[in-house]
Order: structure tokens, then C-alpha cells, then sequence
């Protein structure tokens, strides 16, 4: 599946639930990715793990986009 989304001009925001009522955790980087394939191997019969991906316009000016 591919977004098309302009790495330059957005900001790309990932976040899952482990339990129904916990508050979202955001995938900041490869480690954080890591742990959560991990999860997904260690609970795949029990929980679903449901990534919820966000974009968002950057701040910068000097873009041009």
C-alpha cells in the first residue's frame, strides 16, 4: 500500500493502541518499529495492533509545495 505522500512538504505522524482504552503510542523511529513488529509476532492470535498513520502540513516557508 503506498500513501503518495510529499515527504518534503508533510509530516508523517504513526501511532497504535495496545489495549482499547490506553492512550495511543507514537512510532518516533526505527526502534520504536521495531518493538512494535515484535508485538505484533508476540500477540498476533490475541490482539490486533491497528496502526493509525497521520499527515500533517510542515511549518517551514521555504518550501514550495
Amino acid at each position: 500500500m503506498e500513501l503518495n505522500i510529499v515527504e518534503v512538504c508533510k509530516k508523517i505522524e504513526v501511532k497504535y493502541v495496545v489495549e482499547g482504552n490506553s492512550s495511543p503510542i507514537v512510532l518516533r523511529n526505527d526502534n520504536g518499529v521495531r518493538i512494535y513488529v515484535e508485538l505484533k509476532k508476540q500477540f498476533s492470535g490475541l490482539v490486533n495492533f491497528s496502526l493509525c498513520v497521520s499527515n500533517f502540513d510542515k511549518s517551514s516557508s521555504k518550501i514550495d509545495c
